[in-house]
C-alpha cells in the first residue's frame, strides 16, 4: 500500500462507515471493513437512512482506486459515432486495443483511436 498512499484515507472512510453501520446493525467487526461493509450493506440499503450518501462515497472511492492502480477504463478519444473510446483494465494492465462505448468499433492502435 506504499506505493498508494491515497489508498490509506479511503481506507480510513470506509472503516468509519463499516463501523457506523456494524453498530447500528448490531455486529461486530471483522477486522476487515471491506468485509464488514460487504456483509452489511445489503441489510443498511433497507434500514440505514444515510445508505445512498455511503453507497455514493464508496463507488467514488473505487474509482479512485480503480485509476490510480490502472484498473479502470481509460478514456483515449472519441470515434466517429460520437461515442467514446476506451482501454480497458485486465490483470496485466491496460488493452493495447481500445474499443467504442457506443458502436463497439475495435482500434487496434492508439494512434487510430486518437
Amino acid at each position: 500500500m506504499a506505493r498508494y498512499p491515497h489508498t490509506r484515507g479511503s481506507l480510513k472512510i470506509l472503516s468509519s462507515y463499516a463501523t457506523l453501520i456494524a453498530g447500528e446493525r448490531g455486529t461486530h467487526s471483522t477486522g476487515s471493513p471491506i468485509a464488514d461493509l460487504q456483509r452489511d450493506m445489503p441489510w443498511a440499503a433497507e434500514h440505514y437512512p444515510d445508505a445512498d450518501a455511503v453507497l455514493d462515497e464508496i463507488h467514488r472511492i473505487h474509482h479512485r482506486i480503480a485509476r490510480l492502480t490502472e484498473h479502470a477504463p481509460m478514456l483515449v478519444g472519441t470515434c466517429e459515432c460520437g461515442g467514446r473510446i476506451y482501454r480497458y483494465p485486465t490483470r496485466r494492465g491496460l488493452t493495447d486495443q481500445s474499443w467504442c462505448n457506443i458502436c463497439d468499433r475495435l482500434y487496434l492502435t492508439q494512434g487510430e483511436a486518437a
